[in-house]
């Protein structure tokens, strides 16, 4: 009955077709470059911690949240990951597309067929039929986002002035 494949034990292995995706762990599951970011965030984070209680006279808590401040941004730098490139990576390659220079060509294309295209392509970007274009009130939106950004505002005037009542 060995050719009977009700009685074969199948196993399923899922593997992912990016080989790029997987990471060449070098400590513990991380990278030289992640483990690199932690241990600067945490040399950092000490280095400024005996600053503050030493020098500052600070207390002891306040300065340890203080110190974690400046050492966040430098351990996500060994984590951040876009497009497959570290951080470092994409301000290598921005850096070189700044000075590369201007890019020119010539389009085959006239006016009225890019005019056409381009509001049959605004039109399904924006989610709209023609039935609700008339509809659309750019005045609305614009008092939305007004409204958010000052909302955004007032709650964090709100967060300083706790927190320097707080400390006075």
């Amino acid at each position: 009955m060995a050719g009977n494949s009700k009685d074969l034990n199948r196993m399923n292995i899922r593997f992912s077709k990016d080989m790029e995706s997987y990471k060449t762990g070098f400590f513990k599951g991380f990278t030289k470059g992640e483990l690199i970011s932690v241990f600067a965030g945490i040399l950092i984070c000490v280095l400024l911690w005996i600053f503050l209680i030493y020098k500052v006279n600070m207390n002891g808590v306040a300065a340890v949240y203080i110190s974690i401040i400046p050492a966040v941004p430098i351990v996500l730098t060994g984590f951040y990951k876009q497009s497959g490139m570290g951080l470092i990576e994409i301000i290598k390659k921005k850096h070189r597309l700044k000075k590369m220079g201007l890019l020119v060509w010539s389009s085959t294309e006239t006016i009225d067929n890019f005019n056409s295209a381009w509001e049959k392509s605004k039109n399904i970007l924006c989610g709209q039929t023609e039935k609700n274009i008339e509809d659309y009130n750019f005045e609305k939106f614009v008092r939305k986002i007004k409204f958010t950004i000052l909302s955004l505002i007032l709650i964090i005037t709100a967060v300083i002035i706790s927190v320097i009542v707080y400390f006075l």
